[in-house]
């Protein structure tokens, strides 16, 4: 009874041990810690006290808790397409603003990010706010008409309005961007390859233009084609329906520019065989039964 009671004891104890090393973590003041649910895969919870008691890491198989420290530094290539070249996948045809960007998580505003795994989400999440605000703030300069001295006379302008544009614009998200400093002078297209671009995105327009035709007609045709298709079985269906109705229609053979002198003779016995007169005159009367016609031509 009392090895019992001390095997009970001992595995109470082990028990508390385990729970206390997976359950209780500690995080510095730049850290957090993110609870992930490995069966969903997403985040459900975020933890910012330095001792936290998360009772899911003692299921290391259905949850994962992981640090993260709340200081970030990001460098983005920004990509602003000039709408009238957006139909061109080379890159010389598109504007490119590089940045060194660095954000902090925000302790006090946590829940917006939940659904940011790790911090290769939330560089993603930035980088697409930097890409949205400088097409915004960009869009003067390259619509209805592109030119890059105007670009560049106005850059500074541009830069500070962009970074303004993106410290508000992930306002309330959970991130505050503490730094953004951009590499200049950013590339943007000569206004020589510009009016290439120009050229060549015209005639891809019109190349699709008669392609959209093209494909137009086709269908056109297939439908046509499946029409006539259509017919042509039913015509078949109703002879072969004619012919199966009337099987006497098949012992008749209409004969149309056959040779000259040649004598054909109708049959209506089993064997179905047209006899030929021209080789033997003693023949030219049929004894059989049944003989219906001759035909001489």
């Amino acid at each position: 009874m009392k090895a019992i009671k001390l095997l009970i004891k001992i595995s109470l104890l082990l028990l508390i041990i385990y729970s206390a090393f997976f359950s209780l973590y500690r995080v510095a003041d730049d850290e957090i810690i993110l609870l992930y649910d490995l069966k969903n895969n997403k985040n459900i919870h975020i933890f910012t006290a330095p001792v936290s008691f998360i009772w899911q890491g003692a299921m290391p198989w259905e949850y994962k808790v992981y640090k993260m420290t709340i200081d970030h530094l990001l460098t983005v290539n920004i990509p602003v397409i000039i709408p009238i070249l957006s139909a061109l996948d080379d890159d010389i045809y598109v504007i490119r603003l590089s940045a060194d960007i660095g954000y902090r998580i925000d302790k006090t505003n946590l829940p917006d990010i939940l659904h940011l795994n790790n911090k290769g989400d939330i560089d993603d999440y930035i980088a697409k706010k930097a890409a949205s605000v400088s097409w915004a703030v960009l869009a003067d300069y390259i619509e209805p008409f592109y030119n890059k001295a105007r670009i560049l006379n106005n850059e500074k302008i541009i830069i500070e309005t962009v970074k303004n544009e993106l410290i508000q614009k992930t306002k309330g998200s959970g991130i505050i961007i503490n730094k953004i400093d951009f590499i200049l002078p950013g590339y943007y297209p000569d206004n020589r390859i510009y009016v290439s671009g120009v050229a060549q995105n015209d005639a891809l327009r019109d190349l699709d233009f008669e392609n959209k035709k093209d494909e137009i007609r086709l269908n056109k045709k297939i439908v046509e084609d499946k029409k006539n298709s259509e017919l042509y079985y039913e015509k078949l269906l109703r002879i072969s329906s004619i012919i199966r109705d009337n099987p006497d229609i098949l012992k008749f053979i209409y004969i149309d520019k056959i040779g000259k002198d040649i004598k054909v003779i109708i049959s209506s016995d089993k064997t179905g065989m047209p006899a030929m007169f021209d080789e033997n005159p003693d023949k030219a009367k049929s004894d059989k039964k049944g003989d219906v016609d001759n035909f001489i031509r």
